[in-house]
Parts: C-alpha cells; sequence; structure tokens
C-alpha cells in the first residue's frame, strides 16, 4: 500500500524540482570490462536491493508485461539480473521469455562469455524455443546486469531503464539527492530514423511508424511478422549499453528504475528524481547501506516502485505498467 506521504507530493511532480545532471549510457565496444571475469581484481563490495510492482492496462483482459529479478556468482563475482518484459498479442512470449531468459544468460555469464555475447546468445536460444513453439506474440526485453560498479544494459525493443546516481548522506536522517540521471537503453521503434534505416538497409519497409503492423523494431516471437519480411528486419540483436557507478574508490549509490512503456508514456526523466527524492524511508536505507549496516526494512523500495506505476494511472496511462527499482550500493 502507498504511503499517504509520499503520494501527498505526487501532485506536484508535474513541474521539475530538481536540476539532476542528465547523460545516457555508452554502448559497449570492446573496452574493459566485457565480461565478469575481468572484474575479479576489483575490491568493490556492492548491495543491491529488488523490489517490482506491476499492474494490468484498463480495458485489458491480461497483464501480458513481466519482471525479471535473479542473481547469481560466476569466479566469485557475483551479479544481479534485473529486467522488465512488453508482450503483446497475449502473453505467452513474455511469460516464456521471463522463465527461460535469466537462467540462460546466467549460466553464459557463469561460462564466461561477455556481457553482450551472453545476453545476445540467451535472446537467440529463447527466440528458437518461441520459433519451435510457432509463436504468434511477441516481447520486447529489457534486462540488466549489475556487477561490483558496472552496470550492462542489454535492450531489445521499447522498455527502458534509467539509473540516478544519488549524492552519499553524510548526516543521519537525509533524503535522497538525485544527482545525475542516466538513460541506460534507447528505445527501438520503427519511427525512429536509426531504426528505419536499419529496417531498409536489411530489405525492409515502415509504413506509419510501424513493420507489418507491428511497432516495436526489435522482438522476441512474432513470427507472424517475420514470416512476411526480410530476415533481420524485426531485429533480435540486443543494444548493450555500460556504465560505471562512482570513481571505484568512494562509496557510491544509485536507484536503477527498469519499466516498461506503460510507465514511460507519461513519465519523464525530472518526474523520477523528484519520486525519489520525496521516497520516505529510502535515505534510511542508503545510511544503512552507507555504513555497512544490516538493512532491517525494504519496504520503502517496494513503495517506490508502486508509486511510479500508481503515478502513470494518475497521468493518464492505459497500457500494462511494470516498475522494478534497484538500489545499488557500493561500499
Amino acid at each position: 500500500m502507498c504511503l499517504q506521504g509520499c503520494m501527498a507530493g505526487i501532485a506536484e511532480l508535474g513541474k521539475p524540482k530538481l536540476k539532476a545532471t542528465v547523460t545516457e549510457a555508452a554502448v559497449v565496444d570492446g573496452s574493459w570490462p566485457c565480461k565478469l571475469a575481468d572484474l575479479q581484481r576489483e575490491q568493490r563490495e556492492c548491495h543491491v536491493l529488488l523490489a517490482s510492482w506491476t499492474e494490468q492496462g484498463l480495458g485489458r483482459s491480461e497483464n501480458q508485461d513481466r519482471c525479471i529479478q535473479t542473481q547469481g556468482m560466476s569466479k566469485a563475482v557475483p551479479f544481479h539480473i534485473v529486467g522488465v518484459l512488453d508482450g503483446h498479442d497475449t502473453s505467452f512470449a513474455s511469460q516464456t521469455t521471463s522463465e527461460m531468459l535469466p537462467p540462460l544468460i546466467s549460466k553464459h555469464l557463469v561460462d564466461g562469455l561477455s556481457v553482450f555475447d551472453a545476453n545476445s546468445m540467451a535472446l537467440a536460444g529463447v527466440e528458437s524455443i518461441l520459433e519451435e513453439r510457432k509463436c504468434s506474440s511477441g516481447t520486447c526485453v529489457l534486462c540488466c546486469t549489475i556487477s561490483g560498479r558496472f552496470i550492462w544494459c542489454s535492450n531489445l525493443g521499447d522498455c527502458r531503464a534509467a539509473l540516478v546516481q544519488l549524492q552519499v548522506p553524510t548526516g543521519d536522517h537525509d533524503y535522497p539527492q538525485p544527482d545525475q540521471l542516466c538513460w541506460m537503453s534507447h528505445d527501438h521503434k520503427a519511427s525512429d530514423p536509426r531504426e528505419k534505416r536499419r529496417i531498409e538497409e536489411a530489405g525492409g519497409h515502415v509504413k506509419f511508424g510501424r513493420i507489418e503492423g507491428l511497432e516495436p523494431s526489435r522482438t522476441l516471437g512474432d513470427f507472424d511478422v517475420k514470416n512476411k519480411v526480410p530476415k533481420g528486419t524485426v531485429s533480435i540483436e540486443p543494444e548493450v549499453r555500460r556504465y560505471e557507478l562512482g570513481d571505484g574508490n568512494d562509496v557510491s549509490q544509485a536507484v536503477l528504475i527498469c519499466a516498461s512503456d506503460g510507465l514511460w508514456d507519461v513519465i519523464r526523466g525530472e518526474d523520477l528524481c523528484n519520486m525519489i527524492q520525496q521516497s520516505w524511508g529510502m535515505g534510511a536505507l542508503l545510511i544503512q547501506l552507507r555504513d555497512g549496516q544490516p538493512v532491517k526494512d525494504t519496504q520503502p523500495m517496494q513503495r517506490l516502485a508502486e508509486d511510479l506505476v500508481r503515478l502513470s494511472r494518475k497521468r493518464g496511462g492505459r497500457d500494462d505498467c511494470t516498475a522494478s527499482v534497484a538500489l545499488i550500493s557500493l561500499a
């Protein structure tokens, strides 16, 4: 249930209150680090707290969104996988992907593959399964890997991730203070100029911002469309971006928000910063993590995820809406 003190500020979120620097994560280019084994020499302790909230769209027969949250260990390097799936034409593709993708990515990471290759091969593996099952539904896939001070975001479609870096609290009762917002992904829609160019180079055509009626230009499944267009037109190749949190020496803290387009249709970066800054109880979590204390209550994370979805509803959003939130703290 939403905390009244936090929800009371929602009506004011239409006006930006904070001026956090806005950046965009760089697409991976083969530079260090590529795989989790590269982080073995890192001595940073990374704490990750996870929460999520999802609501079915208004007038819809089912919620086709799904959430991904799991963790693993690769050569003594812990990692977390966080993400969201936005399904369409039934939830078969999103449900199947939510079950099969995390263990496949984890296996490839443990086997020593780069984060890019781990995600690419896992997506290709799930695509093969969906094809075998003659799947006509489809899903967008956004999946982030968190390990040490690095966050990788693999994106396929129009879900989106944002990382809000916070000022480390200096007192005992500080509220979170957003310092920088970094967009971790770029939407893949047929109407996007870069995607339109890629589609045409693959031999496809965009009409009214869609490929044979399909708006996202990179998805899993959707074989009713993919079988009508040249191979690769609707791509399963993810775009992977990477962000380095902090300078590798001092305490660093951030909130990672992964959400389906039901949220991003009506929520802006300024809203994220304002919601985090007004999130009652989040400051106490940051202080506990900063001081290496046991975390006593993770409800502030759950409230933040729920409040973000509820704000999208307040703003008129009618689509299925899912928000997965990760609080990251580097000791």
